[in-house]
């Protein structure tokens, strides 16, 4: 297991290492169904849990809502081709209540076996995540490492990462 997915009222909303999650920023007294489900290393989720119900606090449960952090790195071998293969890296990026955000400009440096530095600019979808693919590399390891993130009316927040960086040795 890798990580877990987190889904509020059947939408996914935040992923987390940790076997315990605290959703922040909610409407006062209001009820809502979670699920989790369970990621491995090669980025296969497995089945949703069963529904648990929550209530959110009297006082909406407070949240730094204009911070943003890394969330998850995953970084897989998404196609083989004879010697060759096409590295794959998914950053995921929430706010400070753990909720995905859209539109946000990741930066990444990928490491390659031989030293040198690839750079990459992508955008977030709806769930907060984008995926950047290396073409035709060879055996060895590739380091992933997110450089900074940038979204109008968010500051980044590095020191609250999940994870900076992700390795993967082919």
């Amino acid at each position: 297991m890798s990580y877990y997915k987190i889904y509020r009222d059947g939408t996914y909303i935040a992923q987390t290492t940790s076997t315990s999650y605290s959703d922040t920023g909610l409407a006062a007294s209001t009820t809502h169904s979670y699920q989790v489900s369970a990621v491995d290393t090669s980025g296969n989720e497995g089945q949703l849990s069963d529904t648990a119900s929550a209530t959110a606090l009297s006082d909406g449960g407070g949240g730094t809502s204009d911070t943003m952090y890394v969330s998850a790195i995953d970084i897989w071998v998404s196609k083989s081709y004879g010697p060759f293969r096409d590295i794959s890296i998914r950053v995921t990026v929430v706010d400070g209540d753990g909720l995905a955000l859209n539109g946000v400009t990741v930066y990444l440096d990928l490491e390659l076996p031989d030293g040198s530095i690839v750079s990459y600019t992508g955008t977030t979808d709806s769930n907060g995540e984008v995926v950047f693919t290396y073409t035709k590399g060879g055996t060895g390891t590739y380091t992933a490492t997110v450089t900074n993130l940038v979204l109008f009316g968010y500051t980044y927040d590095a020191s609250t990462n999940i994870e900076t960086s992700e390795t993967l040795i082919v």
